[in-house]
């Protein structure tokens, strides 16, 4: 499914449930409409709160990556002043929760193997290849700072705002041992959005 989303909804219901039994729902909103980009790929999404980094201006941004009937999110908010506000991480699921999440283990990285490639731009051009090969998080944007969070994901992104430079948002998901799921946000040399890529790795 690819779409694109130019505005957020009046108001959002949110579903959840909780380990212990309980459960809630709660409605957020309304919302006004915003300048807001959605690209979906492959089941999996990114947003950005702007098409375009500038300065003087906040800047919202998260990606979602899904596989069967689980979901993780990484995202980062940062401030007018070009800083970087806070990182974090959402993991979902539809019915059930799993045990402790495993962080991401780079000590086999040569093991792993790309399957698959696909970006989308802004104007919902799609290409897809199988020429994807694996490089550890660390190697792609070496400017970047790296996040690591208990539920598998990674995120690589500038420690402040890129402006006037080309930049990547990295966002890794170790799906289980022997798969991994990378998005990839790409900005050009003037802090716009160009492209969105989904791949996926495998050992």
């Amino acid at each position: 499914m690819q779409s694109l989303m130019g505005e957020t909804p009046k108001t959002a219901l949110h579903r959840y449930r909780y380990e212990d039994g309980r459960s809630e729902s709660r409605t957020f909103g309304p919302y006004k409409k915003g300048k807001l980009t959605t690209p979906f790929l492959d089941y999996c999404w990114t947003w950005g709160y702007t098409p375009k980094i500038e300065r003087g201006q906040l800047y919202y941004f998260e990606t979602c990556l899904k596989h069967e009937r689980l979901g993780v999110s990484g995202g980062c908010k940062y401030l007018e002043d070009g800083s970087l506000h806070h990182v974090t991480s959402i993991w979902e699921t539809l019915d059930f929760f799993r045990g402790e999440p495993k962080e991401i283990d780079y000590t086999s990285s040569e093991n792993w193997k790309g399957s698959i490639i696909s970006t989308i731009t802004p104007d919902l051009i799609i290409a897809t290849t199988s020429d994807c090969q694996w490089k550890p998080i660390n190697q792609l944007a070496q400017e970047n700072i790296i996040v690591g969070f208990s539920n598998g994901v990674t995120v690589s992104l500038p420690e402040t705002a890129a402006y006037d430079r080309e930049s990547l948002i990295i966002t890794d998901w170790l799906v289980n041992p022997g798969l991994l799921k990378r998005g990839i946000r790409h900005y050009n040399q003037e802090g716009k959005f160009s492209h969105f890529s989904l791949m996926t790795f495998m050992r």
